[in-house]
């Protein structure tokens, strides 16, 4: 579990299929969710999905960079899939929680 984990954290900022997990941890993708399930309390998919939001926040933060960059720099080629994906998660959009934050 532990090396998908942390191929998880070293690749989030890329498209990551869960096939291509489930190779890295040596398991079938029911036993990769189960396991992942187990052990860190959520799917690989919302682990991915957390690590994400959480940089995307970050960056909201701190960064200048415009909401288009800050998509692709956590994993997301649709700004849109972002911004709804991001809105879900925080109860506001990207463009909401930095004119806030700032």
């Amino acid at each position: 579990m532990s090396a998908a984990k942390q191929f998880i954290d070293e690749n989030f900022h890329k498209k990551i299929i869960t096939n291509e997990l489930a190779t890295v941890a040596h398991l079938s993708i029911r036993q990769l969710n189960e396991l992942f399930r187990s052990q860190i309390g959520m799917t690989p998919h919302h682990y991915l999905t957390e690590l994400r939001m959480q940089a995307s926040w970050r960056l909201l933060e701190q960064s200048d960079l415009s909401i288009q960059r800050i998509a692709d720099s956590v994993g997301y080629s649709s700004l849109s899939h972002f911004s709804d994906r991001f809105s879900r998660h925080f109860g506001k959009s990207p463009s909401q929680f930095r004119r806030k934050s700032k």
